[in-house]
């Protein structure tokens, strides 16, 4: 599973970017503000880290990448919501940040959502009763609420897919995370050796 990717930017397309890692050019789609932030700023020797999403789908896999931690994790959340799919999330992402979608939800703005495009007044609908119903949720994202999305390294965000990828529960595996790191003096020194060690403890 691939969670951040470090590289230069060697194109910028219509609805993603390229990232040459040293070896390997990876195509990562983004909401439309991260394409505009490498727009505004083609310095072709700089490099730049990428939060990723890794999304699987049958046999086909894709990247979705962010400039922030925090905006990656507003995109996790938001493709949870019924009906909402990867797509449409970078739709939203590129428009709304969570404090924005969570006052247009309480407001029942529908005519604000249905600017956004591919939503309609049905999947506006939809999205509002999904936001207002796990509302909770999104405050604790908005507010980096530790207990929900600790901080935490690479190694371990790389444990987190992998965890999610076989099925897991994403707050469970985080709270066995910070359970092992509370209780006990000598911890996993990969992210394999932690993988085994979730594994037991779950």
């Amino acid at each position: 599973m691939i969670s951040k990717l470090k590289g230069k930017i060697s194109r910028i397309g219509v609805q993603s970017i390229f990232i040459d890692t040293g070896n390997i050019e990876y195509e990562i789609f983004t909401p439309l503000n991260v394409i505009e932030y490498f727009q505004k700023n083609p310095e072709k020797n700089s490099s730049y880290e990428i939060f990723i999403y890794h999304h699987f789908q049958g046999e086909e896999q894709k990247l979705f990448g962010f400039l922030e931690f925090s905006q990656r994790e507003l995109f996790r959340t938001i493709i949870t919501l019924k009906g909402i799919g990867p797509s449409l999330g970078l739709s939203i992402l590129s428009h709304l940040n969570t404090m924005q979608l969570i006052q247009i939800c309480e407001n029942h703005d529908i005519k604000t959502l249905t600017k956004i495009p591919r939503i309609g007044k049905t999947t506006a609908e939809e999205i509002i009763f999904e936001v207002n119903r796990k509302k909770k949720l999104f405050l604790r994202l908005l507010e980096h609420d530790s207990e929900i999305y600790p901080e935490i390294s690479s190694d371990l965000e790389e444990v987190l897919q992998g965890m999610k990828y076989l099925g897991y529960n994403e707050k469970k595996v985080l709270e066995v995370i910070d359970k092992i790191k509370k209780n006990r003096k000598k911890l996993p020194q990969n992210t394999s050796e932690w993988i085994r060690e979730v594994l037991k403890e779950i």
